[in-house]
């Protein structure tokens, strides 16, 4: 909304834009890290747990755009709204990495390989949905660690690939999932001689990520865990400080020290607030 020429710089109620993420320096510092790492050869599993507002998406978000400029990582984000099988999830993950080579324009050979197993729909711009038959799921499904080193090995100027399985909730339910996913990294561990460029990262609540590692007690020490709660002051105060300045408002202090304090700590309770401000400026 346009209130006096600008347009408010907050985002209430969706995932902030990566370009307009603050805060979680230090997790973004060590995550960071450790994609450069992954980058150049060295597989790494992130499990990012936190309650609901905590921005787990908005965070994921950014560290795939992160792995995708600065180390030229294909990035790719699956939201796990409705998925609760293997099969489906694995879908979803060749499809993100079909549309996000087709949208950089840089390896037909891939797409051409693929053309038989998916369909082509938009008007303003192709998007791929993958259809593959069912030996070939099957196949997926059993061997996902040689497909996706096969698939690196096909890339061109990329140097790896970053997986974002955004909410595993649906998931945890049942055994299936933690056994795959072990049996997944173990393949990745001892099957490949050489480097393996591959940063995969889960996010959920944490009951969820117990419930996976009781159904398979290896499951939680496959991964680099962060747990994000509440944001300190200091941080939020920047952030509304920052966010304000890019429409050239200045923040009293008075009115900085109230929406911190009725914050509470909460990325989508800041955005709720500073968008308020802003409308009612």
């Amino acid at each position: 909304m346009f209130i006096n020429g600008r347009i408010s710089p907050f985002q209430p109620g969706e995932p902030v834009k990566p370009e307009q993420f603050q805060g979680r320096q230090k997790i973004i510092d060590k995550y960071s890290n450790l994609l450069y790492e992954s980058s150049k050869g060295k597989s790494h599993h992130f499990f990012i747990t936190g309650k609901r507002g905590m921005g787990k998406t908005s965070l994921a978000r950014y560290l795939k755009e992160c792995a995708r400029h600065k180390y030229q990582m294909i990035g790719v984000h699956i939201v796990n709204e409705g998925i609760h099988d293997i099969d489906g999830l694995i879908i979803q993950i060749v499809e993100n990495i079909l549309n996000e080579i087709e949208a950089e324009k840089w390896s037909k050979k891939i797409i051409n390989a693929f053309t038989k197993y998916v369909d082509k729909v938009g008007l303003f711009g192709v998007t791929f949905k993958f259809k593959p038959e069912k030996d070939m799921l099957h196949n997926l499904r059993s061997n996902f660690a040689h497909f996706l080193m096969d698939l690196i090995s096909n890339f061109e100027d990329k140097q790896g690939i970053f997986i974002i399985i955004d909410d595993v909730n649906g998931l945890s339910k049942t055994p299936e999932f933690a056994n795959w996913y072990k049996s997944f990294t173990d393949t990745l561990a001892t099957s490949f001689s050489g480097p393996t460029p591959i940063a995969m990262m889960l996010t959920g609540y944490s009951e969820k990520l117990e419930a996976l590692s009781h159904h398979n007690e290896s499951f939680s020490r496959i991964f680099k865990h962060a747990n994000i709660g509440s944001l300190p002051e200091k941080e939020i105060k920047n952030f509304f400080i920052e966010t304000f300045n890019e429409i050239d408002l200045q923040v009293e202090t008075d009115a900085l020290n109230l929406m911190t304090h009725f914050s509470s700590g909460l990325p989508t309770m800041m955005q709720e607030i500073g968008d308020g401000v802003f409308l009612g400026q």
